[in-house]
């Protein structure tokens, strides 16, 4: 029997429900805990836990490794960090099939690898489960060693929930099995031992859960780097879109390895967040080693590209790297300060894009950029904050902020947005005025108008509370500002070729 554990949580079938009901009520239903019950692994979240407070600490973990084996480091990492088992997402399809049992009469067990007083706090959490069987400071209680407690332990017979390759062993001595999103490969050879009581499987596309993680619908951000194509005159060459195309690839990448890292680095904070826990990571939905390896991939990835292009490019992609760093793991945390390097971050996009087609930009041109994504980044802190309240929450998790924040935000920000319009209008009275390429430069006027009204109608959809977390992917979906956006293409046009068209 196959049963759907799909990210939207499907109601199981009272027959997968009660897929055990033909055993014996008397033999004990045992659980594992790491990705079966839970839909993560203690162990690697107490790694990055732990060397979280300090990069350093890695070298601790490996003396305590090399001293006492892995449960010595489990027993360690557990008692040095924090957490909340409240938190920790949970297989709703397991638990149901439990709970039922319990109902029924049957003893639900708990047996993981994990560490004791983490098993034993989960177990509290869990009103069915009864008994735990965990590792400690001697024994790492996993595979054959499991196999053997739980045998000892129950000579009469054990129905075991598992999910590894590790609990094959186990399943050799169990009545019945259970697979819980098990690999297909694992499925195959634990069919061998016997046909599972039940399959539970996790009916979430892999390639979904990567483009969310990932963050792709962030790339549009990243369309800033043709700015400079445009505003340069340069775009009729095509050698210069391939560096922009380049240089937008390389950046994208990058930008998603450190959303990744970010969502590790603020893996429980955002599980406390009233959205961010539904991201891959916080839900389960990602496990943290297969992040870790795609940070590294798109990392690898946005600097194979970088070698495409001038130098000076590839200095600015680290350059944002290394700001992106710091305000992922110390600088959001600081009020006003994480608002303003959000804003560099987008200004950085803008000058990358000038250096990759090799231009020179006008300082009024990023100016203009640093006081509109200021404005952005204000409206995307008034949003969290205005949640507070409806939340009943004071502070911000992971953030510098409070509840009775909002306002001043709001003054920061709408000021911010309005001075860009005045920055646009010294761009195109110094600048755009005296370039080339423009025959009819008058048309520019109507940008600071329409950006006018643009900001304004953000901040006025900000100041009613309707607003979601980012005002940029609110921007794409808007029908304002749709409208506005698909206006200035024929505006752009019209001051380059304006004359000839006249002409004509």
């Amino acid at each position: 029997m196959i049963v759907t554990n799909s990210d939207n949580q499907k109601k199981s079938s009272i027959d997968e429900i009660n897929a055990l009901a033909e055993y014996d009520i008397n033999i004990p239903l045992v659980l594992d805990l790491d990705d079966c019950l839970i839909k993560t692994d203690f162990l690697y979240e107490s790694f990055f836990a732990y060397i979280r407070q300090n990069p350093f600490r890695i070298f601790r973990i490996f003396s305590w490794l090399m001293r006492g084996g892995k449960g010595y480091l489990k027993s360690q990492l557990e008692k040095n960090i924090n957490y909340d088992v409240n938190l920790y997402p949970e297989n709703e399809q397991l638990i149901k099939l439990a709970e039922n049992e319990y109902k029924r009469g049957r003893k639900i067990h708990l047996a993981t690898a994990a560490n004791i007083n983490f098993a034993k706090k989960i177990a509290k959490y869990f009103a069915f489960i009864s008994d735990v069987h965990a590792s400690d400071e001697k024994i790492n209680l996993k595979g054959k060693k499991k196999a053997e407690r739980l045998s000892k332990h129950y000579p009469n017979g054990f129905i075991y929930a598992g999910d590894s390759k590790a609990d094959l062993a186990v399943w050799q001595k169990a009545k019945a099995i259970i697979t819980v999103g098990a690999k297909r490969s694992t499925i195959a050879k634990a069919k061998k031992i016997r046909q599972p009581a039940l399959i539970i499987e996790n009916n979430i596309s892999p390639i979904k859960t990567i483009l969310k993680a990932i963050r792709i619908h962030q790339w549009s951000k990243n369309l800033l780097v043709f700015v400079p194509l445009f505003l340069s005159g340069t775009f009729t060459i095509p050698t210069q879109w391939l560096y922009a195309i380049i240089g937008f690839f390389s950046l994208s990448l990058l930008a998603s390895a450190t959303y990744l890292l970010n969502d590790i680095w603020d893996l429980m904070d955002d599980r406390a967040h009233w959205s961010k826990r539904f991201r891959p990571i916080a839900s389960g939905d990602l496990s943290l080693p297969k992040a870790v390896i795609l940070a590294l991939f798109l990392f690898i990835g946005a600097f194979a590209l970088a070698l495409l292009l001038p130098i000076l490019a590839q200095s600015l992609l680290i350059l944002y790297l290394i700001t992106t760093l710091l305000y992922s793991f110390y600088l959001k945390k600081q009020p006003i300060i994480d608002v303003v390097i959000i804003a560099i971050l987008f200004l950085l996009r803008v000058a990358f894009g000038a250096y990759a087609i090799s231009v020179v930009q006008s300082s009024w041109l990023l100016a203009f950029a640093m006081a509109l994504f200021l404005s952005l980044s204000f409206a995307k802190r008034v949003v969290e904050v205005q949640k507070l309240n409806n939340h009943n929450k004071e502070i911000t998790g992971g953030r510098g902020y409070r509840a009775a924040d909002s306002n001043i935000l709001m003054i920061f920000g709408a000021a911010s947005g309005l001075s860009s319009v005045i920055v646009m209008i010294m761009y195109i009275f110094t600048d755009a005025f005296n370039a080339e390429f423009y025959s009819m430069p008058l048309v520019l006027w109507a940008f600071p108008v329409i950006l006018l009204i643009w900001v304004c109608h953000i901040w006025l959809i900000c100041s009613r509370g309707e607003l979601n977390d980012d005002p940029v992917v609110f921007a794409l979906k808007d029908r304002m500002s749709l409208i506005l956006a698909s206006i200035l293409p024929f505006i752009f046009a019209l001051s380059w070729i304006g004359k000839s068209w006249i002409s004509l």
